[in-house]
């Protein structure tokens, strides 16, 4: 009984999440949408996967290892996709709670209430989203990536703070690296990222010096693969045949930049969003608590209120006519919407952005710390958002690229409460446990909702 309440209290945010996410997984189905094609799509290259890629890299694109992987684990009975989805899932919170950790090493707050609240506040994450092309295919293309990069995230981390790194970790974390970045969106992320974190690196040891190398010719090879590969464009001019976008095929430079802002911007604020509210609220009690200046605090004011703002606003212009409570925005081209909305949205997604981005340095001292958390948030959670814009299928996609920021949100707002020690307060202990709670049941209830009316 003692050996039982022992691994309980060491694990027991990660047996949670396995009974939790694996209940859920149970009852997946996996046999519509691209599921549905993608099970079948090696036994009719008579399961010659250099055959079917070769396809893949001259009609598709240069995500050959997803694609790869995906064709594999769908070639197979689909608990084994179930199993490993959710141990993806366990991989991510794992070295989510690490990176937190590592970075805010210097906090005095208590590990065990902001352990809690990450947990609840990963929950809030809407899983049912990586259901929008099928649940085996989205998944793979995009959790499995997630898992990939927060692994060498945690691993460069690790070996920027001296930690010992054996041998099989270089093999891995080389794998994580070509794995996460052959998802065109993260290679130039991962590029970004860990050139600026091994350039801060005070002391660059001969294992920083090797993950570092890893880093940087995984995503340097993904990005001449996406440059190079003939089926990136062919693609393209497919999906706005196929989605009916040919006129974005037409759209100015600004034009495209427009439809990824706004399409971002839509999706977090067309319906009440626990995760972009409570990471505002938490700017908002994090400046007043540590400062009395009057323009500060107004700042800090602004997220949120643009937040609720636009979701009151697009709630009673689009969400009710429609009669769709979902992520959603008005159009896959913003046709409907008048364009002046279109401009102020756009307007108000960048004084978001600045705000946010003024206050996380602020409230970090304008140090390292401060520079990491937004660079996280505009190259990991943004710059995706962002270049999808510069495809067909905004309308698809943004669903899936807006995961991006949720988990940039998730890291930036686990690294201000353990900084802030906004938890050792009572009530306002109270008040994000709730909020964490509410997103969490909301989180599980959609993921629920989406089993019963597809499977």
């Amino acid at each position: 009984m003692k050996q039982m309440k022992e691994i309980w209290n060491k694990y027991y945010d990660y047996l949670i999440i396995a009974l939790i996410y694996g209940l859920l997984h149970v009852f997946m189905h996996t046999d519509y949408w691209d599921d549905a094609k993608m099970s079948t799509v090696l036994a009719s290259y008579n399961y010659n996967l250099i055959a079917y890629l070769n396809n893949v890299w001259h009609n598709w694109g240069s995500t050959i290892f997803l694609l790869g992987t995906e064709s594999v684990i769908e070639a197979l009975p689909d608990y084994i996709w179930k199993v490993l989805d959710v141990l993806m899932i366990e991989i991510i919170y794992h070295n989510l709670s690490r990176t937190v950790r590592r970075l805010t090493a210097d906090s005095p707050t208590s590990a065990f209430p902001v352990r809690i609240w990450l947990l609840l506040f990963f929950f809030c994450i809407p899983y049912s989203l990586f259901a929008s092309a099928g649940w085996m295919t989205t998944t793979i293309a995009y959790v499995w990536t997630f898992a990939a990069f927060f692994y060498i995230l945690n691993v460069f981390l690790a070996a920027s703070q001296g930690g010992e790194i054996k041998l099989h970790t270089y093999v891995i974390f080389g794998l994580a690296v070509i794995y996460c970045s052959n998802c065109n969106l993260v290679s130039a992320a991962v590029f970004v990222i860990f050139l600026y974190l091994f350039i801060i690196c005070g002391s660059k040891t001969t294992s920083l010096r090797i993950l570092f190398a890893q880093a940087m010719f995984g995503s340097i090879l993904n990005i001449i693969m996406f440059i190079i590969s003939p089926g990136n464009l062919s693609r393209n001019m497919r999906d706005a045949e196929f989605h009916d976008t040919g006129d974005m095929l037409n759209l100015s430079f600004m034009g495209h930049i427009r439809m990824g802002v706004n399409s971002a911007f839509y999706h977090f604020t067309s319906v009440p969003n626990i995760i972009l509210f409570t990471f505002c609220l938490l700017l908002i009690v994090c400046t007043f608590y540590q400062t009395k200046k009057l323009l500060v605090r107004a700042i800090s004011c602004l997220p949120l209120a643009l937040d609720l703002f636009w979701s009151g606003y697009l709630f009673f212009a689009y969400t009710i006519p429609n009669r769709t409570l979902t992520y959603t925005y008005p159009d896959a081209a913003f046709q409907v919407c008048p364009e002046g909305e279109q401009i102020l949205a756009m307007i108000c997604a960048l004084i978001m952005v600045l705000s946010i981005c003024y206050l996380l340095a602020y409230l970090t001292g304008f140090s390292t710390l401060s520079w990491f958390m937004i660079g996280c948030l505009l190259v990991l959670g943004l710059l995706p958002n962002v270049a999808l814009g510069f495809t067909t299928t905004v309308s698809a996609s943004v669903m899936r690229t807006a995961m991006f920021f949720y988990f940039s949100l998730v890291l930036c707002a686990c690294i201000l409460m353990t900084v802030h020690g906004i938890l050792r307060r009572r009530w306002w202990r109270i008040a994000f446990y709730v909020l964490g709670g509410l997103g969490m049941l909301l989180n599980i209830l959609q993921v629920i909702r989406h089993i019963m009316v597809y499977g």
